[in-house]
């Protein structure tokens, strides 16, 4: 088995809906006050519980995601691992024909993987997406140079 070099995190993601749910909380409860005072006829206690629902729901599905997608980085391809919709994937980093993230570092942000074939692999909320790309450009540019080291040896020989 190959050693993992790298596992994109989640983190930030987690920590900035940490630090978000208190504005979150006070946006839904400005909503059902307003829906109370403009439509008097509304059932506000059905809509609030229904909106909760929708919100916690939200909330939860993405802290799913960040704590069960898991792309682990190895020397020479990327594993995807995902339990609920069954996705459990390899891309050689000879597959891969561009890496797309932010042009600087930020916390977290998408990244796109775009192969050979044009199939786009979308990871999103990924920490610091920019270093990550640079992580894998650089695996995948020596991955080029053993390629090319392996083929000038089997010339000479």
């Amino acid at each position: 088995m190959k050693t993992v070099l790298a596992k994109i995190g989640h983190q930030n993601h987690i920590n900035h809906l940490i630090t978000v749910m208190p504005l979150i909380t006070m946006v839904y409860a400005v909503q059902c006050y307003v829906m109370w005072k403009f439509s008097p006829d509304m059932l506000i206690g059905d809509y609030a519980i229904t909106m909760g629902c929708v919100l916690s729901s939200f909330i939860g599905t993405m802290v799913y995601y960040d704590n069960n997608h898991h792309v682990l980085i190895y020397e020479d391809r990327l594993h995807i691992y995902f339990g609920l919709t069954g996705t459990n994937k390899i891309i050689e980093f000879s597959e891969i024909d561009k890496v797309i993230s932010p042009d600087e570092d930020v916390n977290f942000s998408n990244l796109v993987i775009r192969t050979k074939e044009e199939k786009k692999h979308v990871f999103y909320f990924v920490d610091h997406p920019f270093l990550v790309k640079k992580l894998i450009e650089k695996q995948m540019s020596n991955k080029e140079n053993l390629d090319k080291d392996d083929k000038n040896f089997d010339q000479a020989a």
